[in-house]
């Protein structure tokens, strides 16, 4: 054919300069892979754990036992299988062989969850147990029977938790959404915001995840650049938490250890964060990372370990300083600092309805107009606080914060079968139940008039107004 010609070359192809290239860049990611490995020699881990080099995570203690007693395990199973097959023939040579069901590092990533139908299951075969006892024990007369089933015969009331021994759960933003219906939304004003950002929401909702642990922190920051100054915010982790059941609740997992800002990003994001030290790690190299980013003139604001900083000018801001463990119950506290310094709005971001009903109850009290920001694409809201509690007496206000935590919150069980609309339908429609419920958190030790409307509320809940008495319910 036309203008085509043949060249041979004894060269392999192998050695052409595009795949020498080529060759080169796998050479290249294998060697980077390795640096971000976990280093078995580093003096900083615990010598008596068992790491996977890897993810750099410790294995737990049956993991640790398998994987190093393979060989010893492995080495018996043999011996038993000449032993009886082959020397003693007690065993059939053809009998099938019992597997070793040794874990191994991918063990780790397993989940068992109790689904609702089989949190019945359990329910069901304990109360069975319970009801013959009582058979059995309803045959002697001295038994009052009346007397017993005042009391809980079970290790856990199933009317305020679950088999398992977890606090029964409701959907929280049911009271919220109650709330809000009907209330128009707020335009965001152009100028006198400062935005207090929850930083833990901002670590679930992030999405397509950088490769090293430097680039997630760029992509955070970049984040705040839509609002001109800022305070994230972000949770303690405290050892004796009254949230530590409900973090349990929600998944923990083992320590990645995170060497530095090049470290490769975890193979899962949302697991990664259910280990509390993690996410402390992550917030270390945000405050380190974002220092190097500041390049405006506008203020950021972090907040790590309940002390703020200043990233611009690099100094330590002992007004917010707090050792209250959850953004929740900072919020106040930044919304007083922002009217100090002399803001009109303050602007809380969060999906957590529990800021709702803290910043409903406070928002008389503080000289700036609040603005609650919530929700994600058409289900945004922007719903202004001052003026929403302004519709209510400040009584109300209170009391709608205690019957929030009454009702079911991360710290405390919800009623079965009673949810959140329900509860603050009553107390809109009896605002005589008030009285009671303002007074909850005001001290450590619940009086009697504070018990007896409370217990009056809950017979109230399940239909019985004229009780008094839970007994009677």
């Amino acid at each position: 054919m036309a203008d085509m010609h043949t060249y041979s070359s004894d060269d392999h192809r192998d050695v052409s300069k595009a795949e020498i290239k080529r060759g080169q860049q796998y050479v290249n990611k294998t060697m980077e892979a390795f640096s971000n490995f976990l280093d078995p020699f580093d003096s900083s881990i615990d010598r008596s754990r068992l790491y996977n080099i890897s993810s750099g995570a410790a294995v737990s203690a049956d993991i640790e036992t398998d994987l190093l007693t393979a060989e010893k395990q492995g080495a018996r199973a043999r011996s038993n299988f000449v032993e009886l097959r082959l020397k003693k023939k007690e065993v059939d040579f053809f009998e099938p062989i019992e597997r070793i069901n040794l874990k191994t590092m991918a063990s780790a990533k397993k989940k068992v969850k109790l689904t609702s139908s089989q949190n019945k299951v359990v329910e069901y075969k304990h109360l069975g147990n319970i009801v013959t006892k009582l058979l059995v024990q309803s045959q002697d007369t001295t038994v009052n029977m009346v007397g017993v089933m005042k009391f809980c015969l079970t290790p856990v009331p199933y009317c305020i938790g679950t088999a398992d021994g977890y606090l029964a759960k409701t959907n929280k933003a049911v009271g919220f959404s109650f709330l809000a219906k009907g209330v128009m939304d707020e335009k965001l004003p152009n100028a006198g915001v400062l935005t207090i950002e929850d930083g833990n929401a901002l670590f679930y909702y992030l999405k397509e995840i950088p490769d090293t642990f430097k680039q997630i922190c760029a992509k955070l920051y970049n984040q705040t650049k839509k609002y001109d100054d800022v305070i994230v915010s972000t949770d303690m982790y405290s050892t004796n938490s009254v949230k530590a059941l409900e973090r349990k609740r929600r998944g923990i997992t083992e320590k990645l250890i995170v060497k530095g800002a090049n470290t490769k990003k975890p193979r899962d994001w949302k697991v990664f964060l259910c280990n509390e030290e993690n996410k402390e790690q992550l917030i270390g190299l945000m405050h380190t990372c974002w220092s190097e980013l500041v390049q405006d003139d506008r203020r950021v604001i972090l907040i790590k370990n309940g002390e703020a900083f200043d990233i611009a000018q690099e100094e330590n801001i002992p007004e917010l300083r707090s050792n209250q463990e959850e953004t929740d119950s900072r919020v106040v506290l930044y919304c007083i600092y922002a009217a100090e310094q002399g803001y009109q709005y303050a602007r809380v971001r969060s999906p957590d309805s529990d800021i709702f009903w803290i910043l409903l109850y406070h928002a008389r009290e503080i000289e700036i107009t609040i603005l609650f920001d919530t929700g994600h694409g058409n289900k945004k809201r922007l719903i202004n606080i001052t003026n929403l509690s302004k519709h209510y007496t400040q009584q109300m206000c209170e009391a709608m914060l205690a019957l929030h935590a009454f009702t079911g919150c991360d710290s405390v069980s919800s009623f079965r079968g009673i949810g959140k609309m329900k509860p603050l339908k009553l107390l809109l429609k009896s605002p005589t139940h008030c009285d009671a419920l303002k007074k909850m958190g005001d001290d450590w030790n619940v009086d009697d008039d504070l018990l007896i409307g409370c217990e009056k509320f809950t017979c109230a809940l399940y239909g019985k107004s004229k009780s008094a008495s839970i007994d009677e319910v």
